[in-house]
């Protein structure tokens, strides 16, 4: 099969890595389903770019996304499981439909829309699924339990998917990024109905992102190029650090037991000084590490 004939189905495709990834696979001339929950029409857009609404956190949209790629194109060659939201919040504070509302986008969202979509690359005996973890896929940061546990989960998910689904000629892999120039860190924010009275606030403001993190990190293009060389590869690895801070990270976090791992934490989180004990002076602003 040439490539100008693979179809690739990228979730998260309006911006930031879904929509570098869509742009990299259209560019090598594959058909792709650039899934979006708003089709606005983009006239810009290439001819083998087809954009399909697909919101993750429904199932009945999943299901006809899925059946309409395999009524036009008899099946479908890669899936990248890209779209993703965080939310800010102390695991005691956050009320469950915020936990459910992180869980149901980032980790049962892509494993449904895996389960949908496993029948077709199992009939051609071939196909490539890649999720997009995170280094909260290894680490717990404080602020970010709801958002870890959900990288968490899809990273033992998908190890077990993985030697599923060998035996029909499926590879499955995951790809770890650091901090990447996107709008989702600046889009971060104490949500509005959080407790004023919140004994976790002055944690949470530390964590807000600054006019100072603004652009950094590395770019979307660079994930989208791993990605894209993963389902290029024959026998893809399980895991792909994307990025130099990703690569350091997963490189040192093996290396540490709990008490160094834990000094880690709080070295990169710069929230030290709240974990320093009860007689510690609480900082209001934004820690620097």
């Amino acid at each position: 099969m040439s490539k100008a004939t693979q179809t690739v189905l990228v979730t998260g495709s309006s911006s930031g890595i879904g929509r570098a990834t869509r742009d990299r696979f259209a560019a090598a001339g594959w058909t792709v389903y650039a899934g979006v929950r708003d089709l606005t029409p983009d006239p810009d857009l290439p001819a083998n770019v087809r954009p399909i609404l697909i919101d993750v956190a429904d199932p009945a949209q999943i299901r006809a996304a899925v059946a309409r790629i395999d009524q036009d194109c008899g099946g479908l060659d890669a899936l990248v499981n890209n779209a993703g939201t965080l939310t800010l919040g102390a695991f005691e504070d956050m009320p469950a439909r915020d936990w459910q509302d992180v869980m149901t986008v980032n980790f049962f969202g892509p494993v449904e829309l895996t389960r949908q979509v496993l029948p077709l690359m199992r009939r051609k005996r071939s196909g490539v699924v890649v999720m997009l973890s995170s280094l909260s896929g290894l680490v717990g940061l404080p602020g970010n339990s709801a958002y870890t546990a959900s990288k968490f989960a899809l990273e033992g998910a998908t190890e077990s998917l993985r030697h599923e689904v060998a035996r029909f000629g499926i590879a499955v892999a995951l790809v770890q990024p650091g901090a990447i120039a996107t709008e989702m860190p600046q889009k971060l924010k104490i949500p509005d109905d959080y407790q004023p009275d919140s004994p976790y606030l002055p944690m949470l403001t530390a964590c807000l992102p600054d006019d100072a993190d603004e652009g950094r990190g590395d770019s979307p293009d660079m994930v989208a190029k791993v990605i894209f060389d993963i389902v290029a590869t024959k026998a893809p690895k399980l895991r792909y650090p994307a990025g130099a801070q990703a690569e350091a990270v997963t490189a040192k976090i093996p290396t540490l037991d709990d008490a160094a791992r834990s000094r880690f934490i709080r070295d990169v989180s710069g929230l030290d000084w709240w974990t320093a004990g009860a007689d510690a002076p609480l900082k209001t602003e934004k820690a620097t590490s």
